[in-house]
């Protein structure tokens, strides 16, 4: 099991934790000079200076709209309920939920590891290459690394990735895990992303604990008195639970380093299943799958 541990971060640079040494660069993922295991990289990069200030920047900006409008309490509750609510789901179907938890037992995957194994096709090439691209963007050779999840404020994570809801145990992906504003594909639109120069707009991605803060700064002015906790769900994760309405989906993306075991699964929200192959998938998992799983209709 890999261990990832909170490394030292000081203004814009890396060290490492085992000899002091400072590091030339803040994506090294081993100590230049004693190779020890300097943690996440995605974690370290959303570590510096220039990313927390700039992030801070924005939070701020969003407190002061509300202050001026007379509605802080509004962001408040927002904040509130955000903060006791949030959680990491990934969605999957049974079939592949089976597959992971109960035969084989192993890591979850991203697409580029499965596609490596042989355990999945290659996309089309179109979606192939916008895929690639795109992580190695964000993450340059370790996006190959990185699974993605979605945050969500209740038990329902994105449903047109797969009908049951995966939810993860937060102290297994807190100094790993990182959060994008939005859909990845849809961020590199946003911005107007130069894929010559490849700069990173800053402020728009954050570290597990600073959560809250890049909720705020991306829904603030979506936030009023009227809200309620469902409203708030809906604005931090929008679905039509149709997998060719994805371009639909409204949601802040999560970025984990490396693979997810079946120890780090929290809870699962599973449908009923609808036909006889898809009950003994969930019946199987029923009955070797030690954690809490609810069925909903």
């Amino acid at each position: 099991m890999i261990l990832f541990y909170n490394m030292p971060v000081l203004g814009n640079d890396l060290y490492c934790p085992s000899c002091n040494t400072k590091q030339s660069q803040i994506n090294f993922t081993n100590c230049e000079v004693c190779a020890n295991d300097l943690g996440a990289p995605n974690v370290n990069e959303l570590s510096t200076d220039n990313e927390l200030n700039a992030l801070k920047t924005r939070y701020n900006n969003a407190h002061q709209y509300h202050l001026s409008n007379g509605t802080k309490i509004a962001l408040n509750n927002f904040e509130t309920f955000f903060g006791q609510n949030a959680k990491a789901i990934i969605n999957i179907d049974l079939s592949s939920l089976k597959e992971w938890l109960i035969i084989k037992g192993g890591a979850y995957k991203n697409y580029h590891r499965l596609v490596d194994e042989g355990i999945r096709k290659v996309s089309k090439p179109g979606d192939d290459r916008r895929r690639t691209m795109i992580d190695s963007y964000l993450y340059g050779s370790y996006g190959r690394d990185m699974v993605f999840a979605a945050i969500s404020l209740n038990d329902t994570g994105l449903t047109s990735y797969g009908e049951c809801s995966v939810i993860l145990n937060d102290m297994s992906i807190s100094d790993r895990a990182t959060l994008l504003e939005e859909n990845s594909y849809n961020f590199v639109k946003t911005h107007n992303v130069n894929f010559e120069t490849l700069d990173i707009p800053l402020g728009y991605r954050s570290k597990w604990d600073n959560k809250i803060k890049l909720g705020t700064a991306k829904l603030y002015q979506k936030i009023t008195t009227s809200n309620t906790a469902e409203d708030y769900c809906k604005l931090v994760l929008y679905t039509e639970g149709d997998r060719d309405k994805r371009q639909n989906d409204e949601f802040i993306e999560l970025h984990i380093y490396k693979g997810l075991s079946p120890l780090t699964v929290k809870s699962i929200q599973a449908p009923t299943p609808k036909d006889r192959t898809n009950s003994l998938y969930l019946n199987i998992i029923k009955r070797k799958y030690p954690g809490k799983i609810t069925e909903v209709s």
